[in-house]
């Protein structure tokens, strides 16, 4: 029983992490989503071990990347739709005021589960995070 409920204060904040999140972006202006949209591809780069390696060892952010399972599309930066999204969803909740390393321990376990959850397959199954989370 403890799980459920645990399972359904996690829905219940993811929700009202995305409704908030959906109305700061509205609102937010370009120079803030800007803002957000950095701050998020750092975030999904400080919190998972992803699969593979860069693909130039000079390149700044994490993706693309070989050996990840991801194809490769010669001449082109692959990036999954998955890590598109996970940027996404952090940007926007960011806009709001939240964290994937928040104060609230529901908030954040309620990010960093969506995240395991859109990122599935990409990262390091046997350790996933290279943060210590408080849940």
């Amino acid at each position: 029983m403890e799980f459920d409920s645990a399972t359904k204060k996690q829905g219940k904040t993811l929700d009202r992490i995305r409704r908030k999140a959906n109305l700061a972006w509205s609102k937010a202006s370009r120079p803030q989503r800007i803002d957000a949209l950095f701050f998020a591809s750092r975030e999904v780069e400080r919190l998972f071990n992803f699969l593979g390696e860069k693909s130039d060892p000079n390149q700044k952010l994490e993706w693309p990347r070989k050996g990840s399972g991801v194809p490769d599309v010669p001449g082109a930066a692959t990036i999954p739709d998955a890590v598109k999204s996970a940027t996404a969803f952090i940007a926007m909740a960011y806009t709001a005021g939240f964290r994937p390393d928040d104060d609230d321990p529901i908030v954040a376990s309620a990010m960093i589960t969506n995240l395991l959850i859109t990122l599935d397959g990409l990262y390091d199954e046997a350790n996933p995070l290279k943060i210590r989370t408080r849940f």
